[in-house]
């Protein structure tokens, strides 16, 4: 017995995979398994690399594995993917002030000015446009 599946029901299958993929990533995270949890979010965008959910959640995991760059690369892909989306740049200023914590307790002076002043600049943006 053969089954035949519509195109639509097939674009619904491999959807449900992708947030399988980012569900499954979602619970390791959860429960302290960053560095498991990591593959997962990068197959989901690897199907999905238009969705802005799952570079939030890579995002989120790379902090947790003290992966402040590679972080701010997937924010920066999540807030251009979905630019209206406030979450994005909530968690834009959070990462930066920690990244710029982390390298004035370095002593690297000037990339901590550097990640405040992207903050600082975020921030009058954001003022601007209230």
């Amino acid at each position: 017995m053969k089954i035949r599946a519509s195109p639509q029901e097939v674009q619904e299958a491999a959807y449900q995979r992708d947030l399988t993929y980012n569900d499954f990533g979602l619970f390791l995270l959860r429960h302290g398994q960053a560095a498991e949890a990591l593959p997962y979010f990068s197959l989901a965008i690897q199907f999905q690399p238009s969705n802005s959910t799952f570079f939030l959640n890579r995002s989120d995991c790379k902090r947790e594995l003290l992966d402040f760059d590679g972080a701010l690369k997937d924010l920066r892909c999540a807030h251009s993917l979905s630019p209206a989306t406030n979450i994005f740049q909530s968690a834009m200023f959070s990462l930066l002030n920690e990244m710029g914590l982390k390298a004035a307790s370095e002593g690297r002076w000037v990339d901590s000015v550097s990640h405040f002043d992207e903050v600082r600049f975020l921030l009058q943006a954001s003022e601007a446009n209230f």
